[in-house]
């Protein structure tokens, strides 16, 4: 599976379909973000087979949910979907939080 993914993700970097999200995202979360111990994170998750246009609009809504929560990953359970789907930020954000 590793294996796999680096070649997509080596594809998607060379043939220019990226797309950049803002990372300062005004208000709050679009999408309710489940925290430890809710029930809807201990549900199966699917494996995504095919990246359609519903999985990119997915991804967007999260990174856009995630910047809002000034947040460095969010994985699709976290927002009540069970599929096997993750962002990331890769780059250091300086942001104050409050444990």
């Amino acid at each position: 599976m590793a294996n796999h993914f680096s070649q997509l993700a080596k594809k998607s970097r060379t043939n220019g379909n990226a797309e950049k999200i803002a990372k300062e995202q005004p208000g709050k979360p679009s999408l309710d973000i489940y925290k430890l111990g809710d029930d809807v994170l201990r549900q199966n998750s699917k494996r995504i087979t095919k990246v359609d246009e519903s999985i990119r609009k997915l991804a967007r809504e999260m990174l856009q949910s995630m910047y809002a929560a000034k947040g460095i990953g969010l994985a699709a359970p976290q927002i009540g979907i069970n599929k096997e789907l993750l962002v990331i930020c890769s780059k250091t954000i300086n942001y104050k939080i409050k444990i």
